[in-house]
């Protein structure tokens, strides 16, 4: 496995695992964050509050100052 090199620019990105990326833009004086896939195609949008990591299939989330999961088809659960 070599280094991937994803040709969008954003303020914050992390490496991959299970095969997303959680990546950040800076929005209202803050950051949210969202996952690409290793095409670079956005497929978890910027909702969340605090950036996030898959691991069995999913990743916990803050959300509105709510916290819980997120799977990797988009799928949140908030608690």
């Amino acid at each position: 496995r070599g280094f991937e090199e994803i040709l969008i620019s954003y303020d914050y990105a992390d490496v991959f695992y299970e095969e997303l990326a959680c990546v950040g833009v800076a929005k209202n004086g803050g950051m949210k964050y969202g996952a690409i896939n290793r095409e670079g195609v956005l497929v978890i949008d910027f909702e969340y509050d605090e950036s996030f990591n898959f691991y069995d299939g999913v990743a916990s989330i803050v959300k509105d100052g709510k916290t819980g999961v997120i799977d990797s088809f988009g799928n949140e659960y908030l608690f």
